[in-house]
């Protein structure tokens, strides 16, 4: 499976499954786990799968402004966590973690914005 297969499958179904929530983006170390900001992303996001990279927009006040695009070479895992309490899924996330030691963890926030 390439990378891209790989992102499309895990964080793709992942904000298909929770379109209709804001989702939390906390982007920090993958070396030490300290997050370094935290990002909220609202339900009228844009995701697009292309050839070379994978990328998240939404607006800001009718603005779009923000942006995020991951090159799938820079990829260096992307999986998905999640708990279950008597077989009903609790939480979930999809963690990223990057060549350069950066990691990106989607979680769904369970709000709808």
């Amino acid at each position: 499976m390439t990378m891209k297969d790989k992102v499309e499958n895990i964080l793709g179904e992942f904000l298909d499954r929770n379109q209709e929530y804001a989702i939390n983006a906390y982007i920090g170390s993958g070396i030490i786990g300290k997050s370094i900001v935290r990002l909220l992303i609202p339900v009228d996001r844009v995701v697009k799968s292309e050839e070379e990279n994978y990328s998240i927009k939404w607006k800001v006040f009718d603005i779009e402004c923000n942006d995020f695009s991951f090159l799938y070479e820079d990829i260096m895992d992307c999986y998905e966590n999640s708990s279950e309490d008597d077989g009903v899924k609790i939480s979930e996330n999809v963690v990223m973690i990057l060549k350069n030691g950066m990691k990106v963890e989607f979680e769904c926030c369970g709000e709808r914005m």
